[in-house]
């Protein structure tokens, strides 16, 4: 089951991440934590439409009520969500500064903000279902010419091949691909095939990917975190465990670079205002 949104189906889990990454980003205990021109982004991506500022006033709480039940019903669930953004677009920026000739290509990239951002910086590629590409594109415009949108369904199209007919992508350059919350949702016999098609292309790419092991959470966390996807009419593939993980990208020939958790990012204990930490959630640059 998908929503409509301004006339198109769309995954109600990717709209939901980005809209409690918007309101979390401008908290003020928060704030200083997101880079400028990720609320850049978001300032354009969810303008305030309201003319009245009471209006404006309880939306902001309607949303900061169901955050708060989120938090209830998944601890951490919200801590994870500020680690894995700041976590990819630190290891993105590192990577960007280390390579003169690159591109960046987000894979499922949904309503984020990543591609959009490093643009200014190099070739950018976003793919994902038509409905999604279709919707960004009516938001965010041609503004950037380093930004480049393109249709791909991961479980019928080749990458490679949809990369390769692609005037704007150059295989001869070293690529960042980046899967950001999508592996939760491939088959593994797809996500061996995806991961597959990086090195096909280039064997120099590299891969930034988060992985939440669903394993290492309480029952109850991870009852409410599958009840959760399965209510906004999605599903999650069998969980990816870290040896399963290990012995695939071991096994198509990639080495782990660095691996980030939700430990490693200090916003646990912000001015005070504690954060509960979602355990099994980490981010694994491979090359």
């Amino acid at each position: 089951m998908n929503v409509f949104f301004f006339g198109l189906k769309l995954s109600k889990t990717a709209l939901a991440i980005s809209a409690k990454f918007n309101v979390l980003r401008k908290q003020e205990h928060l704030r200083f934590l997101v880079p400028d021109e990720i609320h850049q982004f978001y300032d354009m991506f969810y303008p305030k439409k309201s003319r009245f500022a009471l209006c404006s006033w309880l939306k902001e709480r309607m949303f900061m009520a169901m955050l708060w039940v989120d938090e209830k019903l998944l601890a951490g669930d919200l801590h994870h969500i500020l680690f894995r953004k700041i976590s990819i677009y630190t290891q993105t920026l590192e990577y960007i500064e280390q390579h003169t000739d690159t591109q960046i290509v987000v894979l499922g990239s949904g309503f984020d903000h990543l591609a959009w951002v490093f643009s200014t910086r190099t070739t950018c590629f976003e793919l994902d279902v038509p409905a999604v590409i279709q919707q960004k594109k009516m938001i965010l415009g041609e503004s950037r010419e380093l930004l480049h949108f393109v249709e791909w369904n991961a479980n019928s199209d080749s990458l490679a091949d949809v990369l390769s007919s692609n005037t704007h992508f150059n295989s001869n350059y070293p690529t960042l691909f980046i899967t950001e919350g999508l592996i939760d949702y491939l088959t593994f016999e797809v996500l061996e095939r995806v991961i597959r098609s990086f090195k096909t292309l280039n064997p120099r790419n590299d891969w930034l990917t988060t992985h939440f092991d669903r394993e290492q959470l309480s029952w109850l966390h991870r009852l409410s975190f599958e009840l959760g996807v399965r209510l906004a009419g999605e599903k999650l593939t069998k969980n990816l465990n870290a040896h399963t993980l290990k012995d695939l990208y071991c096994a198509e020939s990639y080495t782990l670079k660095h691996e980030s958790n939700t430990m490693d990012l200090s916003i646990l204990n912000i001015q005070g205002q504690p954060m509960a930490c979602l355990r099994g959630c980490r981010v694994l640059h491979l090359n």
